[in-house]
C-alpha cells in the first residue's frame, strides 16, 4: 500500500502543475508558460513511473492473484460476469428442438441446377482483372 500514497501523491501533483500550468497561460507570460509547460511534463514522467513500478510490483510478490491484477491492469482485461441461469421453464424443450433438427432425416434427394442453353460461364482476361483491382483499389 505504500506505491499507492505515491501514486495518490504524484496525481495531485500532476493536477497541481496542470493548474499551473493555466494559469502561466492566462496571464500571457511566455516565459512562465513554458517553465509550466516543462515542469508539467516532468510531473507527468514522474507519476507514469510511479505506477509502472507499481504495477511491475504485482509480479516481483508470491501472490498470484496480485500478479493476474497486474495482468489485468497491463491488458485492460475487464473480467465478465457470469449471467444468472435462466429459470425459464422451457428452455430444455427449446434446446431439445434445436438440436433435434439436425437428427431428421432428409428424403429430399440433392438436384443440380439446369443452366440455360445460351449460358455463357465468365471469363476474364488478366488485363479486366488488373483494370477491374486498380479501379478498386483507387
Amino acid at each position: 500500500m505504500d506505491s499507492q500514497i505515491d501514486i495518490d501523491a504524484y496525481t495531485s501533483s500532476v493536477r497541481q502543475l496542470l493548474k499551473a500550468r493555466d494559469t502561466a497561460f492566462r496571464s500571457g507570460d511566455a516565459q512562465d508558460y513554458r517553465l509550466a509547460r516543462a515542469e508539467l511534463k516532468r510531473g507527468i514522467k514522474r507519476a507514469k513511473h510511479c505506477h509502472k513500478l507499481k504495477i511491475e510490483e504485482h509480479f516481483n510478490t508470491s501472490d498470484p492473484r496480485r500478479m493476474w491484477q497486474g495482468l489485468q491492469t497491463i491488458t485492460d482485461l475487464k473480467p465478465t460476469r457470469a449471467s444468472p441461469p435462466s429459470t425459464d421453464p422451457s428452455l430444455p424443450d427449446e434446446l431439445n428442438y434445436f438440436y433435434a433438427r439436425f437428427d431428421r432425416v432428409n428424403h429430399k434427394v440433392a438436384t443440380r441446377a439446369t443452366l440455360p442453353a445460351d449460358h455463357l460461364p465468365l471469363t476474364l482476361s488478366p488485363t479486366d482483372v488488373r483494370a477491374e483491382l486498380s479501379r478498386t483499389n483507387t
